[in-house]
């Protein structure tokens, strides 16, 4: 066994505003580094983060950073990381890498370029499906975030099922955030409870649902606060939209998360997923999720959410209105759902990346 063998880490998506898979592939990584301290077999690697020249990088204690000059962006990852990390193994946390490497592993997580085509344009689809189709033919293993992420990877990229591993995701990355005061959450959304949803511009996220059921409820005994970006091709044709709901725009997670504790229920709309952060993170703070009836979604959440149609704006108006009359549904709901969030962690999914690198790799 070589004890020194390296693993390099692709450290593109330092560089990339944080969404769903930048929230992945960071959290992950600090809780690989956090393991590195513990567990001693994984140490017969020596880990090292490759990052393009310029990149901030969070505090690490035991995977080394190397910042790489050269191209930037996709080029970045296609020639100057496979130039470093040709001749090791080379780890994505994310979807994308170096077509040319012959041994890496990368993370798929959806296969939304096959199943909402609608939300990319046909230069990202084409892409993507040869990018990930041509790496997973290549490469040993893959790493995916749940079943259901697997099956995807199996059915729309051509991976074996024994090719794939899967690792979790999880919510703690909230411990570290210090919410805002009550006052400041008063001063955002006023005095009238409220229901939840994080707003995103990409049809995927099925916002145009939630605008259809807040115009069936017409006046609610609740307020509809809407944080994120807004997609003006959905709100601007709302009737009304400005009386059914309070737009916040873009919000800082420590917003986010007195948000969170503060509402009566999150909704969650999306008509596809490979995994779904947003309702655990919810789950994990004790509110109630309101969720779309989808496969990954379903599998994240359990029995602790109550699940409707993403294609219902009936079924979704009725539902709302059901958890915001109900009076024990905070307690009943968000005692179920704190208790399904602590079957996910970061540190879990660290594990199962690190286990299996050592096992299959040395």
């Amino acid at each position: 066994m070589n004890q020194f063998k390296t693993v390099y880490i692709n450290g593109r998506f330092l560089t990339q505003k944080i969404t769903g898979t930048q929230r992945y592939c960071r959290e992950v990584m600090l809780a690989l580094d956090e393991e590195l301290a513990n567990r001693e077999e994984f140490r017969v690697f020596r880990w090292v983060l490759l990052v393009p020249s310029g990149t901030i990088v969070p505090k690490l204690e035991r995977i080394e950073v190397e910042s790489v000059p050269g191209f930037k962006g996709n080029l970045w990852e296609q020639w100057t990381l496979w130039q470093k990390s040709r001749m090791s193994i080379l780890l994505s946390f994310g979807m994308t890498g170096p077509l040319l490497h012959r041994n890496q592993i990368i993370t798929v997580f959806d296969a939304s370029v096959y199943r909402v085509p609608d939300a990319y344009s046909w230069r990202f689809k084409l892409w993507y499906k040869f990018m990930i189709r041509w790496i997973v033919k290549r490469s040993r293993s893959i790493f995916s975030a749940c079943e259901y992420a697997k099956t995807e990877c199996v059915r729309y990229f051509g991976a074996r099922s024994e090719q794939v591993c899967v690792t979790s995701a999880g919510w703690q990355h909230l411990d570290r955030i210090e919410e805002v005061s009550n006052d400041e959450i008063l001063k955002l959304v006023g005095n009238k409870p409220f229901v939840l949803a994080v707003s995103s511009p990409t049809p995927n996220k099925n916002f145009r649902l939630v605008v259809e059921a807040m115009q069936k409820i017409g006046q609610a005994p609740f307020a509809f606060v809407v944080a994120g970006s807004v997609n003006p091709a959905i709100f601007g044709g709302a009737q009304n939209h400005s009386e059914l709901a309070k737009y916040l725009g873009y919000v800082t997670d420590e917003q986010l998360k007195a948000l969170y504790r503060k509402a009566i229920c999150f909704v969650y709309p999306s008509r596809y997923e490979g995994f779904g952060i947003p309702p655990l993170e919810a789950m994990s703070l004790g509110c109630p999720v309101l969720a779309s009836e989808i496969g990954a979604v379903k599998e994240v959440c359990g029995d602790a959410v109550t699940y409707f149609d993403p294609h219902s704006a009936d079924q979704l108006a009725e539902k709302l209105l059901a958890i915001a009359s109900a009076p024990d549904a905070k307690e009943v709901w968000g005692k179920r759902g704190m208790e399904r969030a602590k079957l996910f962690s970061w540190r879990n999914a660290a594990k199962r990346v690190a286990d299996h690198l050592v096992a299959n790799y040395q």
